[in-house]
């Protein structure tokens, strides 16, 4: 007769670092452990091994940095595990984060650290919420089942509006099980998305009748395209100078203050010296790339759905550089990527430091690990070296920062 494995009998540990969305325990006997849970550094916590992993089961001796947290689903939603930590302490993390690891992935000893740009506002900062649905739960997934919220301080007040008054209508019969809300950069109307077939009772006429949800689009699969059903198909957002009309479903910067001051800097810092001709990678719908067009004489865009017009061109990126003449006629001299979490491949970082060859390399990043892997792709055997390193703290409240990187080509003075 066969039994099941009895659980692991808990431990201890206290927490010393951030990681990406974990946290980094040292156990009595000096092993560390990645920790899964409502803590954050500065904890004593009990915890129980899954796995290579630890999972949190409560505060044993609490940091003495710690705060209460304004959120009522914070010890069960897996969004906002820094809640606890005054904001300050919030950003400091974040920047010894980007620092140690260019020095520990990337080996980078040497570089101007221009610091970490805080947030104006602690809550109320995203644009967008992309919610799990399931039957009348509305909620965030902890990636084995969806914990049901009420509200999300992280949205802005029209999104959270917009929530309260879409929510009654699930507890109807429906076939969603996704619900995302977005923003335009004025704050003054919205876009409803929604996954699956059929739609609520009412919902399609009470979105007609909100008078701050300017579309509605469905998509009845995860593979088919969204079709707006209801109202304008797309968003207006700006950035940099730069008005965007974007699809509904586009990937844009969720927070409008700080991807405004992480695309003025970069713009900043391409100014600084003479532009002939810029190669935008991961381009999406073009924050960078059209700013950048007041500054360099040729501006050229790639993505696989890339922004509107002939300064783009649409390919997969994962497959390397694609084989258009626009590339290979032309003397790029500065190159700007914008990958997504994963990073780059390493056969397309080959590819620009050794084919393409620009001097500069402007590399925006929302995951330290991978931009210090990529980074140091570049810096092989010398061919670039990493000059200076920004962060901007886009996700208040989450261990996610992003990070401005200028590279320059040795010998490129």
């Amino acid at each position: 007769m066969s039994t099941s494995p009895s659980p692991s009998p808990p431990e201890t540990a206290e927490i010393l670092d951030i990681g990406d969305g974990l946290m980094l325990g040292q156990c009595a006997s000096g092993e560390k452990i990645w920790i899964a849970g409502p803590c954050v550094p500065g904890d004593t916590v009990r915890f129980e091994r899954k796995g290579r992993r630890g999972i949190f089961r409560e505060v044993l001796t609490p940091s003495p940095d710690r705060r209460p947290v304004p959120c009522p689903h914070f010890e069960t939603c897996p969004g906002c595990t820094l809640q606890p930590m005054p904001y300050a302490c919030q950003c400091d993390f974040k920047a010894e984060k980007i620092v140690q690891t260019l020095r520990r992935i990337g080996g980078f000893k040497d570089f101007d650290w221009r610091g970490l740009r805080g947030s104006p506002e602690e809550f109320g900062t995203r644009n967008k919420l992309d919610l799990q649905v399931e039957g009348a739960e509305i909620g965030y997934t902890n990636g084995w089942e969806l914990l049901p919220i009420q509200d999300c301080l992280l949205g802005n007040a029209l999104l959270r509006e917009l929530l309260a008054a879409l929510k009654p209508f699930f507890r109807k019969p429906h076939g969603i099980h996704r619900l995302t809300l977005r923003s335009q950069t004025d704050r003054d109307a919205a876009h409803v998305l929604v996954r699956g077939t059929p739609l609520p009772e009412g919902f399609q006429e009470a979105c007609a009748a909100h008078p701050r949800i300017a579309g509605l689009s469905q998509q009845p699969r995860k593979t088919d395209p969204y079709t707006c059903i209801l109202g304008e198909p797309g968003l207006t957002m700006r950035l940099a100078g730069v008005e965007h009309t974007l699809r509904a479903d586009a990937f844009f910067q969720v927070h409008d203050q700080q991807a405004e001051a992480l695309v003025q800097t970069a713009m900043d810092w391409l100014a600084e010296e003479s532009c002939d001709n810029l190669l935008d990678l991961f381009c999406g719908a073009g924050a960078f790339t059209l700013p950048a067009a007041r500054h360099a004489r040729n501006v050229l865009g790639i993505d696989t759905v890339p922004g509107d017009g002939k300064g783009f061109i649409t390919a997969d990126l994962s497959q390397g550089l694609p084989d258009d003449p626009r590339l290979a006629k032309t003397a790029w001299d500065t190159v700007l990527v914008d990958p997504p979490r994963d990073g780059m491949e390493k056969r397309l970082c080959k590819q620009i430091r050794d084919k393409l060859k620009p001097a500069r390399i402007l590399y925006i990043s929302c995951n330290p690990a991978t931009l210090a892997r990529d980074l140091s792709r570049f810096a092989h055997e010398n061919t670039y070296r990493l000059e200076r390193v920004q962060g901007f703290d886009l996700f208040p409240q989450t261990t996610h920062v992003e990070t401005l990187a200028l590279m320059r080509r040795s010998g490129s003075d």
